[in-house]
């Protein structure tokens, strides 16, 4: 009888030990898995690469990259220039410049500001690449140019203000909160099916 009692008393601190164990475990788990993924997200997880076409001419080399441009020369020796912003699916993004024009960067060339970003692989083979990064006091912008291959340029674009992380970080709050609800609900369903029949 006395071994009897003793394994249900170990018995019943395992069980204590499950259900909190749920109850506290369930809600950092959503808390970190939730920051955790708002993290990836500042670092540009789900940007991906748009194609920018290429200019009426071949592309012997990119010369200058800005946030917003980016100056290509041709095999002929002709100036092109692209704007990412008006670039559309409808018509060309390029346009020839036919007067010399001098542009230069003000911007950092390799520079992620904070951190590694997470950068997709390019859709095809990369011949060239340039990029251009401002770290600004309101946040992080940059674009990452390729020439491919196949002659067409391609940009990575991403901006990022200051402080990204806290929407997400009310978002791990609200999760935590819900987590703490499923932990709850687990640990009853434990102790209801442990002392089920007593």
């Amino acid at each position: 009888m006395t071994l009897l009692k003793s394994m249900k008393r170990v018995s019943s601190i395992k069980l204590t030990f499950m259900m909190v164990l749920v109850i506290i475990g369930s809600p950092l788990l959503a808390f970190c898995a939730i920051l955790g993924y708002g993290q990836l997200e500042m670092n540009g997880l789900s940007v991906r690469w748009k194609s920018l076409g290429q200019p009426t001419e071949t592309i012997q080399r990119i010369t200058v990259v800005t946030l917003d441009q980016i100056y290509v020369e041709t095999e002929a020796q002709h100036l092109f220039v692209a704007d990412v912003n008006r670039c559309s699916a409808s018509e060309t993004c390029w346009k020839r410049l036919d007067a010399p024009v001098e542009v230069t960067s003000r911007f950092s060339a390799e520079e992620d500001c904070w951190g590694e970003l997470i950068i997709a692989r390019p859709p095809g083979k990369v011949i060239a690449s340039k990029q251009a990064t401002d770290c600004g006091s309101g946040g992080m912008r940059t674009a990452r140019y390729v020439l491919q291959a196949d002659g067409t340029v391609w940009v990575w674009s991403y901006e990022s203000p200051d402080l990204f992380l806290l929407p997400w970080f009310f978002y791990a709050l609200y999760g935590a909160a819900g987590g703490g609800f499923i932990g709850v609900f687990i640990a009853s369903l434990l102790w209801a099916f442990n002392y089920k029949g007593e």
